[in-house]
This record gives structure tokens, C-alpha cells and sequence, in this order.
């Protein structure tokens, strides 16, 4: 791409970060931007997505179906399948804050013996998966569920498919969804009450959390969108199997507003006391992926040169994934009603987005900078015109809308009063951002290439 950059001078209309009751309709348009895309080069049924940006407000946005010419819509609701688990997990990290159970409580302590399951194994190497239980949800147990799918499956029925031990405890790390099957029996073992009255009383209940509902276990009220299974509509056939059968490892349907306000609290507004949110994010190091830890309930990844907390689902004929932003404490949560749909592509390029969009305030000095592009949208080229109260040196730089650089150029103007114009007749059309950075502040704008 060729830019060519003039000089003149004018002065302009203030962006900059702070409190919004709402998010910036430049925001909305390019996240919303993201889905469609990938809407659109994927056969996907649909896509729906919230984003909490801390200190501004959520979006949420939808693209493509429920099913044949019924568009799908944000408070639909869908299965998240293991980001139960996190549910789960902060819940027994609560009964360990009121002293009903301690974290390094072995298995025998509460449970009866069960085969191939070592009762040594501590409640923290279930919640960590390094306990070296193996995993129930294999083929043979798929094909039961799927041979009678309105059954009704109890814990002790799922370990009758689990194999024998990985290896020995806190060894090593294996995912199992057997590990909290077992803790939601624990928590019941321990309370003497069921496992979804306890999730919603102490969780879903104090939150708000109206959307989200524990299928199999209780009513629920909504609308939920249809789940595709292998490129058929699957809502006609019963799912008290395989929610009942996924229990405290994956049984949660909810929304994706709900699964960032979820995360806001969890996160960012202290709903674990310091110790408890200590034990979840005590991760054990893990290496030959982007997630390169496992904490209690949750996962740790660097992506971008950020750190993120995370955790991905699927259940039959829905898929999740949730990520927070450890740095500027933002929530993604991407639901989509079909099995086997990576949902981890849509949620890493809505933080590419997120990234490059939100201005953020590196100092307490209000005002430092000023900007102004037109036209926009524009044909052949922007006019960007700046003020600045300190001179300093600036970093010009547009990306597009999955935060790949397109261009970037350091500015060192001498006064407080700036012009640019860049000619974009090299560039495709669609929506761009474009940022320009100094060592106080970093601001972005929405540009439109027509």
C-alpha cells in the first residue's frame, strides 16, 4: 500500500477514552463487522457474540440462523457446554471460603470407592485436571446417549464408562470432563443439596445471571435456538441424556451477555475473595499450545502479548468460548448453534478488533490530543488534522478489521497543530482502523474505504 502524506493545518474535535454509558457506534459497526465476515466464509448456522468493554458498556451482535429464514437473536439461548465447568468450579472454591470443604480433600473423604477412579485424587487435581482420571465422554458413552436421548442419566451411571488411570496424581495434565462430574458429586456430598439449586442460589441468582439455566436439571424459560448436528437440525430430538449425563461438566445453557457479565463479576468485581480467586488462577504451566495454563475451573493463554483467562465448550449442537482480558479487563463470549464450529478464531479476532479500536488513557492528563479525519468514508483518500498540547513524537498505523497492520508511519511534527492526508486507492474497500499513538495516549477511528 502506497500513502502519501501533506501537510496543513486546522483544529479539531476531541475522542478521547473514559466512562460511556453505551458503546461507540464505530465499535458496534466493526465488531459487528467480525462476525458477518466470518458468517460469511464459513458454513455456519449462526453466530451470536456479547462483548463486555470495562468502563464503556456491552455489545452484542447476531449473524446468520436459528433455522430456515429465522434469524438468530441475542437473547436466544445456547448450551456452553464446559464453560460450565468455571461455574463449577467457583462454587467449590465458595464452599472452601465457608470451610464445607478444603481444596486438599481427597476423593475418599466424601465419595465412595468407585472403579478406576484413585481415591487419593485432592478436589484441586479435579478442578486442575491433573488428577489422572481418564475422561468418560468417549465413543461408547456417546452412542448410549444417542441410542436413547430422553433417558435420564445419573453421575454414578457416567463412571461406569470411565478407563483406567492416566497416570498417577499431580504428575501430569489430561482434560477430563470426569474430574467434575466427580466435584459436582463432592459439592452435593458436602451441602446435602443438588448441585443446579446450588449453582443457582449462590451464583446465577446474586448475579443476575436470568438468562442462564442448568438444562436437564430445572425449567427453562426463552427462547432457545435450534442446535445443528453434522449439518442437520437437531431440535426435535430429546436432550435430557446428554445434559443430564454432562451434569456439572457441561449441563449450563445460557446467553452470550450473560457469559460476560458472568466474567465481569467473576473478574473484575470480586465475587471470589483474594484467596479463592488465588487457588482458581493457580495455574499449572503447560506448553505446546497458545494455552499455556490450567487453573481451577479456567485456562490461561498468551495471545498478542496479552495474557487472557479463557475456557472453550461444546455439547451436541451448540459450541462456546469465553475470554477475558487480563490487561484491560474486557470480556468476549462467542456462542454458536453447532457442534463441531471453532469458536476461538471469532473470539480472538473480536479482541484483535477490541484491541486496536479502544482508546486507552496511559497517564491522567485530559485533552493531550485531539482528531479529526474527513471525509469519511472516503473514495481516495483521508484527511486526518490533529492538536496536540505536547509535541511529541506519533505512530500513524491502520489495521484492518482482524488487527493485522496494514500501515505505519512515525510522525514528528514541531508544533501543536497537524495535517495528514492519506491517499487509501490501494485499499479494498471495507472498514479499517486507523490509531495514532504517543507515549500518553493511544486514540483510534473507524475509517471507511468506499
Amino acid at each position: 500500500m502506497k500513502i502519501i502524506l501533506s501537510i496543513s493545518v486546522i483544529l479539531c474535535t476531541l475522542l478521547s477514552g473514559g466512562l460511556r454509558s453505551q458503546v461507540p457506534q464505530h465499535i458496534s459497526d466493526s465488531l459487528q463487522n467480525v462476525l458477518e465476515l466470518y458468517q460469511g466464509s464459513n458454513s455456519i448456522p449462526g453466530i451470536s457474540a456479547a462483548v463486555n468493554i470495562y468502563d464503556v458498556g456491552i455489545w452484542t451482535g447476531t449473524t446468520g440462523e436459528s433455522f430456515e429464514n429465522t434469524p438468530l437473536l441475542p437473547d436466544m439461548l445456547m448450551g456452553i457446554g464446559s464453560n460450565t465447568k468455571t461455574f463449577t468450579a467457583t462454587l467449590m472454591l465458595k464452599l472452601s471460603e465457608n470451610g464445607i470443604v478444603s481444596l486438599d480433600d481427597s476423593l475418599y473423604q466424601w465419595l465412595p470407592n468407585f472403579n478406576n477412579i484413585d481415591s487419593t485424587v485432592t478436589i484441586k487435581q479435579l478442578l486442575r485436571h491433573n488428577s489422572g482420571i481418564a475422561n468418560f465422554w468417549t465413543t461408547a458413552w456417546v452412542n448410549a446417549i444417542f441410542a436413547n436421548p430422553d433417558s435420564v442419566w445419573t453421575p454414578e451411571d457416567v463412571l461406569n464408562f470411565v478407563g483406567a488411570p492416566l497416570f498417577p496424581p499431580g504428575t501430569n495434565v489430561s482434560y477430563s470432563n470426569t474430574n467434575f462430574t466427580l466435584a459436582g458429586m463432592i459439592i452435593e456430598a458436602a451441602t446435602g443439596q443438588e448441585y443446579f439449586s446450588l449453582i443457582r442460589d449462590s451464583i446465577l441468582d446474586p448475579l443476575n445471571l436470568n438468562n442462564t439455566f442448568l438444562e436437564g436439571f430445572e425449567s427453562i424459560t426463552g427462547v432457545s435456538a435450534h442446535p445443528w448436528h453434522l449439518g442437520e437440525d437437531v431440535y426435535l430430538v430429546p436432550r435430557t441424556a446428554v445434559t443430564t449425563g454432562a451434569f456439572a461438566a457441561g449441563c449450563i445453557k445460557s446467553t452470550p451477555e450473560d457469559m460476560v457479565n458472568w466474567y465481569d463479576q467473576l473478574f473484575n468485581q470480586g465475587f471470589l475473595s483474594e484467596n479463592s480467586f488465588a487457588e482458581m488462577t493457580d495455574f499449572i504451566n503447560i506448553s505446546g499450545s497458545s494455552i499455556n495454563g490450567v487453573g481451577c475451573g479456567i485456562f490461561r493463554m498468551n495471545y498478542n502479548s496479552k495474557t487472557y483467562y479463557l475456557h472453550s465448550g461444546n455439547i451436541r449442537g451448540y459450541a462456546s468460548y469465553t475470554l477475558y482480558d487480563t490487561e484491560d479487563k474486557h470480556s468476549i463470549s462467542i456462542l454458536k448453534n453447532d457442534t463441531f464450529i471453532n469458536c476461538e478464531n471469532v473470539a480472538l479476532s473480536l479482541a484483535n478488533t477490541l484491541n486496536v479500536l479502544i482508546t486507552s488513557v496511559m497517564d491522567e492528563t485530559e485533552n493531550d490530543i485531539m482528531i479529526e479525519i474527513y471525509p469519511n468514508p472516503a473514495y481516495n483518500h483521508f484527511t486526518i488534522h490533529f492538536y496536540t498540547y505536547k509535541p511529541n513524537n506519533y505512530k500513524l498505523q491502520i489495521f484492518d478489521l482482524a488487527g493485522k497492520l496494514i500501515y505505519q508511519q512515525i510522525i514528528s511534527p514541531s508544533g501543536n497543530q497537524h495535517s495528514f492526508r492519506i491517499n487509501i486507492n490501494d485499499l479494498s474497500q471495507g472498514i479499517y482502523i486507523l490509531k495514532l499513538n504517543s507515549d500518553s495516549y493511544s486514540i483510534s477511528q473507524k475509517i471507511i474505504k468506499k
